[in-house]
């Protein structure tokens, strides 16, 4: 970042965590950082995960305190021998920040918490806007849910410029007031990927028709049409999806992974989405989907969390794997198998 610019860090560390969540757990499984297997000491689990676990930090902290409490600790530490439990305990008394939940989840325990956006709702303040955002916290391989959560929640205007501010909260849920000057378009969850959880998102701005790829998320997108310019955003959740809100006959949600798909789109706009699933790259979806299953595999949809699940009248083909969606919609996408046909 330093040496080429922010947008080029982002790239760096964005293709970096893709490799943790999709490559590091099939050549090492899941591990804590520490503890770790001496035989393992030169890992990807070590060297990647570790990589993503302080990008973390760096942001929970905030740039400031961060670089400054790391230059602090290689004074401190220089030339000696230093364990995590150390430098947890260096960070809390440096900084007056309880490191004790960061270090319980990032560094102790296997796994990824993963977060997102459970809802959202506006209402006007005199000239401002108050929004509340509540999120959820969803776990990858893991029992234990982080507290002390510092989560960076983005409000795009209709211009697709942001601003930016950081949720707390602990457990499985929470939520948080926001009072801003503007009403916000759009709401999204770690737009900037400071947070190296159990998403991976790609976004993408066009203003002509032409193939666009989603490589990271395993999806595509083709614009047919459209006047204006539009951002397309698209994460790629490697958590379970949520269950049906009531039971649809015949149908069982996949628990590998789901998409998330969120735009700000002209009135003059029509799209194809296209999502591909057990890519030779990642193959998530292989201890889930047998061959056999194949014949019966079926997209669901729905625009948000209050709505229950439905199957999109999607193109499949069975031998790529892959669905079509014309004229798509925003909001979650899920597999599923249909049982009994």
């Amino acid at each position: 970042e330093f040496v080429c610019g922010p947008t080029d860090g982002r790239n760096y560390r964005h293709n970096a965590h893709y490799k943790v969540l999709t490559k590091t757990y099939r050549d090492d499984g899941y591990h804590p950082l520490t503890p770790f297997p001496v035989d393992n000491t030169y890992s990807s689990t070590v060297y990647d995960k570790g990589a993503s676990v302080v990008h973390t930090l760096r942001h929970y902290l905030g740039d400031e305190v961060f670089f400054e409490a790391i230059r602090a600790y290689l004074a401190e530490f220089s030339y000696k021998n230093a364990t995590s439990y150390q430098f947890r305990d260096f960070l809390t008394q440096h900084t007056g920040i309880d490191m004790t939940p960061f270090f319980d989840s990032w560094v102790f325990t296997k796994g990824f918490p993963q977060y997102s956006i459970d809802s959202t709702s506006i209402e006007a303040n005199g000239e401002n806007y108050d929004v509340t955002v509540y999120v959820k916290q969803k776990l990858l391989e893991r029992e234990m849910f982080t507290d002390d959560n510092r989560i960076e929640i983005a409000f795009m205007k209709p211009d697709f410029s942001v601003e930016t501010r950081v949720l707390e909260f602990s457990g499985e849920t929470g939520n948080q007031t926001f009072t801003l000057p503007f009403e916000p378009a759009l709401v999204m969850c770690d737009y900037y990927e400071h947070t190296s959880d159990a998403t991976i998102d790609d976004v993408v701005f066009v203003d002509t028709t032409r193939a666009l790829s989603f490589l990271k998320t395993d999806c595509e997108m083709n614009v047919q049409e459209i006047e204006g310019e539009a951002m397309i955003r698209v994460t790629c959740n490697y958590v379970a999806p949520d269950d049906f809100l009531e039971p649809v006959d015949g149908l069982e949600i996949v628990p590998s992974r789901y998409w998330l798909v969120e735009s700000l789109r002209p009135e003059v706009f029509s799209g194809k989405l296209i999502i591909t699933f057990s890519t030779s790259i990642s193959g998530w979806e292989n201890p889930y989907i047998e061959s056999s299953m194949l014949d019966s595999v079926a997209l669901l949809h729905r625009s948000n969390r209050s709505e229950n699940w439905s199957v999109v009248p999607a193109r499949y083909v069975k031998a790529g794997r892959q669905f079509t969606v014309e004229n798509f919609a925003d909001g979650e996408y899920a597999l599923a198998i249909r049982n009994g046909y």
